[in-house]
């Protein structure tokens, strides 16, 4: 790769990074071409000629975020944590230092337009999550009497149906903390992460 495809590079992943951060922070529909361009340092003639539009932007920026998001599960569950850590960092963390206003990017990632890529992102995390849930069965935290079929299936409804009734939710604020809520319920039941007492 040479200089000048280096720094083509650089700023496509530039304008990605503050799109997705913009976007995250109050939903496609409330930020300008020229505030992402601002934030990354472009023009908005540079930003035009890499994505055509503000709607091809904001499908690349979705990509561009679920890529990260799925190489931090990877890099997760390839670590030689205990299984109760990786499922903190897999799961907890990454919600925790989002923005209070994260959920805004959500709401649009399950949109009509939007919701092929969200689709797209599920079908790759999915052999990672199975790995996951293999790793869970090795240590003795998931029941074997239950397929990685059925876990996975598990997984994949939690998410759909989570994300469908935070929708009804006003505040961004209390999206994030009723999410959290939900997958600590999802994860442990009712009785609650008793490991973290112990």
């Amino acid at each position: 790769m040479n200089g000048f495809e280096k720094r083509t590079r650089g700023k496509k992943y530039g304008i990605l990074e503050a799109a997705a951060e913009l976007f995250s922070e109050r939903g496609i529909q409330k930020v300008s071409v020229a505030e992402i361009a601002a934030k990354a340092c472009v023009s908005q003639v540079t930003l035009y000629k890499y994505f055509e539009s503000k709607e091809n932007l904001a499908r690349c920026a979705l990509e561009h975020y679920y890529n990260k998001l799925l190489q931090s599960f990877i890099d997760v569950i390839d670590n030689k944590l205990p299984f109760a850590e990786k499922i903190e960092q897999a799961f907890f963390v990454p919600m925790r230092k989002s923005t209070a206003t994260a959920s805004a990017f959500w709401d649009d990632a399950i949109s009509e337009k939007l919701r092929d890529i969200t689709i797209e992102y599920e079908q790759k995390l999915s052999p990672h999550m199975l790995r996951f849930i293999e790793q869970g069965y090795e240590c003795g935290y998931f029941d074997k009497s239950y397929s990685a079929e059925t876990l996975l299936f598990y997984f994949n409804v939690f998410g759909t149906n989570a994300m469908k009734q935070l929708e009804t939710l006003q505040t961004a604020a209390r999206k994030k903390q009723m999410y959290e809520e939900l997958l600590s319920v999802f994860l442990y039941g009712v009785v609650g992460n008793h490991t973290k007492k112990e």
